[in-house]
């Protein structure tokens, strides 16, 4: 099997965004108002701005921020908080429409996106010692109620859908896996999992994004990497990245041929942090992506 192909991305061509996020995720293309949004988890902080790194603002919340979605002919976000989810609209306190989650203390939501359908899909993952029990589920949220979909979760991480809708990538982080699911896009039932892909030893799978091609993109925790897989599993190509845990991706921009990447200090001893870590890449590339898929409310 031919070895992936390594993209040297020059550090002269990278826009850097300096937030220094504690743990930066979630990262997202708004084609509404051509701005990309970004959370801290552990900061307590949504930041948007241009793609050029102006007019960046942040927005505060008392709780954690863990993953969001753009929603459907609105100007309002869907964000999925420590332990709920609501409507808010950025820079206003104002939360709408809230759906709480029962989960057991110590674990909170984490990874989310939503489905070519508009359904919301959340993950959960344990804190502290929890984590290696596996007590994180997925979630579905639709239509004001949610569903548990997955059970026995590490760390719940790169949910992402094929093209067709009919495949869903989901990977645990605590096993260092990506897997693919047969996806029912009437139903929003899973069945069938299989291994899709295992990251290099020291890595995790963590935030994933499909392009124009129906490639799926990985950034991958620990490794210093994003890495491009073909439908059927094997790595394509590799972006090699100044920081030390990339944590998720998007395509953005008018024409969709940037990325853009979140990254973390979090968990790094002092003497590795860089002045990359923590901070948002952006980069030109030879691919595009296709845009977010937006939140129904009903």
């Amino acid at each position: 099997m031919p070895n992936a192909t390594i993209i040297d991305i020059q550090k002269q061509d990278i826009v850097v965004i300096p937030t220094q996020c504690q743990l930066g995720e979630g990262i997202q293309w708004n084609i509404q108002d051509q701005k990309l949004y970004w959370t801290d988890i552990l900061g307590h902080k949504m930041y948007r701005c241009r793609i050029d790194g102006s007019e960046l603002e942040e927005m505060s919340f008392a709780k954690r921020l863990c993953s969001f979605a753009f929603i459907k002919q609105s100007e309002a976000i869907f964000c999925a908080f420590e332990s709920h989810c609501a409507e808010i609209y950025f820079g206003t306190e104002i939360q709408d429409n809230m759906i709480h989650i029962e989960m057991p203390a110590g674990v909170r939501l984490n990874d989310g996106r939503c489905d070519r359908q508009g359904r919301f899909w959340v993950g959960s993952m344990g804190e502290g010692s929890l984590t290696k029990d596996r007590v994180g589920e997925l979630y579905l949220i639709n239509k004001g109620s949610y569903q548990a979909m997955l059970g026995k979760i590490g760390i719940s991480n790169g949910l992402s859908w094929s093209i067709d809708g009919k495949t869903m990538y989901f990977a645990d982080s605590l096993l260092g896996e990506i897997y693919t699911y047969a996806f029912d896009t009437t139903t929003g039932q899973i069945s069938d999992k299989n291994l899709f892909a295992r990251v290099p030893d020291g890595g995790s799978p963590d935030g994933s994004v499909v392009d124009h091609q129906n490639y799926i993109w990985n950034a991958q925790w620990g490794i210093s990497r994003i890495a491009r897989y073909s439908p059927d599993g094997k790595e394509d190509c590799v972006i090699a990245l100044p920081v030390s845990q990339p944590s998720c991706l998007c395509f953005c921009g008018p024409d969709l041929q940037h990325v853009a990447v979140t990254s973390a200090w979090d968990g790094l001893h002092p003497d590795r942090v860089t002045s990359y870590d923590g901070s948002v890449l952006i980069f030109k590339t030879d691919f595009m992506g296709l845009p977010e898929e937006l939140y129904c409310l009903r």
